[in-house]
This record gives structure tokens, C-alpha cells and sequence, in this order.
């Protein structure tokens, strides 16, 4: 809730964007979660390249968190693996709901660092690649 998705929104318009979803009560993986399953596809979320909150690990190792994380968890269960190097307080905050948590973008990997610098130079400077989608006889996610 720091600012708009507008800037963002404007600067994705100029690329071909396949897919876009804002990250609010079903969390990243959530709402990864839905894309895939609309294109049955395997998305791959890099997961030290998700921006966080400077102090969100720290509030996830005293137990704060929603009830929608709960539900989240079941929802995503069959459907999202971890790599055993994934840290259990990132699976949680990959997992968690948020209020207003930004824009997930698919665009063609050849777009993604033109994006990327354009989304740098306007006001989103946390913008990142988070993952990569491939084909899949499912929808599923991964995360490394």
C-alpha cells in the first residue's frame, strides 16, 4: 500500500503482456496459482528475488500472521513445491495474503529487462524478475 499499481500498470501496457494479476488475498503463490492454471503452465518463483518488507521474516518468526494464510496453504497444497533451500518464514510470506501487494506480469523472457528498467526508471525500484514460466501437462508452481 506504499503507492499506486497505476505506474506500473502504465509502463506493462507498452510490452506484451501475457498474464497480469494483483497480489492481494491468495499471496504471490496464490495468485501464481491462478495464472497457471488458466494457461496450464509451471511457473518457477526465484524466491530470493521477491521483494519483501525489510522487517517481514522478522514478524514471521514471532507468528504474526493472517488467518488467510491458513487457507492459503490449503488451497496451494498439491499444487506448489519447495526447494529444500527455501526457508520456511519466505515459504510463509510467499503464501500470505495481502492488502494491496502489487502486479505479477507474465511478458516474453526477450521483454523482461526492457520492463524491468523502464518499471526502475518510473517509481516501482523493487520491480524483479520473481520466476519464469514453461509448459507443464499442469498448472503448477515451484519455488527455488
Amino acid at each position: 500500500m506504499m503507492r499506486l499499481n497505476a505506474s506500473a500498470s502504465e509502463i506493462m501496457q507498452k510490452h506484451n503482456v501475457h498474464a497480469c494479476t494483483d497480489i492481494t488475498g491468495f499471496g504471490l503463490l496464490g495468485h501464481g496459482l491462478e495464472m497457471a492454471q488458466g494457461n496450464t503452465v509451471r511457473i518457477e518463483i526465484f524466491s530470493t528475488n521477491v521483494p519483501c518488507f525489510e522487517h517481514v521474516l522478522n514478524l514471521v518468526r514471532k507468528k504474526t500472521y493472517t488467518r488467510a494464510y491458513l487457507a492459503n496453504t490449503k488451497f496451494l497444497e498439491g499444487s506448489v513445491t519447495f526447494g529444500t533451500a527455501v526457508p520456511e518464514e519466505l515459504r510463509h510470506v510467499l503464501m500470505e495474503a495481502e492488502t494491496s501487494g502489487g502486479l505479477l506480469f507474465a511478458v516474453p523472457e526477450s521483454e523482461a529487462e526492457g520492463a524491468l528498467a523502464e518499471l526502475h526508471a518510473g517509481d516501482c525500484p523493487e520491480a524483479a524478475v520473481v520466476g519464469q514460466v514453461s509448459a507443464s501437462s499442469k498448472a503448477e508452481i515451484h519455488v527455488r
